[in-house]
């Protein structure tokens, strides 16, 4: 939950040092504006729940889990990125297409695939992904050290993460089981 917050305030000042055009950046101040209408129990369930849930399933669930079965999951990382940031814009409609809201979601489909690599799993994407979600809708802009340290805080975390190495479980029958599950 702690990387998702911490990844909304530091992926935005990161693409901020990118000079794009100033025609972008408003394409993207009109489709990411905070959500603070009379409907925002239903845009809650669609930006937090909903949105997580499908795009996981989807990009990192079927799309990703069924790359890395044919190639080097790295290579299927990216591809599953490239095809999240699609999804969310593009870099060649420059009129229209989002195409910051395309490095924004190439940058974190990059990262929720590695998640999804690290643990095969959605679960820590989707809480990730809601985690990021929630934050970006619904938090309005914080102090400016909040996003400055928000850097260091995700590189810490990403290293924590990726550090991370479960310990095994031991079965009924005595042997090490990594997961909990006995796979034989």
């Amino acid at each position: 939950i702690i990387l998702g917050v911490s990844a909304t305030y530091a992926v935005a000042m990161l693409i901020g040092l990118i000079p794009f055009p100033e025609k972008w950046r408003e394409l993207l101040t009109q489709t990411n504006s905070p959500i603070t209408s009379s409907t925002s129990v239903i845009m809650f369930v669609m930006v937090v729940v909903m949105a997580p849930l499908w795009e996981e399933l989807l990009f990192r669930g079927l799309i990703l889990g069924t790359l890395k079965k044919a190639m080097n999951p790295w290579i299927a990382v990216t591809l599953s990125a490239l095809v999240f940031g699609f999804s969310h814009g593009s870099p060649f409609d420059m009129e229209n297409g989002n195409p910051i809201g395309f490095f924004y979601s190439l940058v974190l489909g990059f990262l929720m695939g590695a998640i999804f690599v690290k643990f095969n799993s959605i679960l820590p994407g989707l809480i990730f992904h809601a985690a990021y979600n929630f934050t970006a809708g619904f938090v309005t802009s914080p102090e400016p050290l909040v996003v400055i340290i928000s850097v260091p805080i995700m590189i810490i975390e990403i290293f924590i993460l990726f550090s991370y190495k479960p310990s095994p479980v031991v079965s009924d029958e005595g042997e090490n089981d990594t997961f909990g599950g006995n796979e034989k």
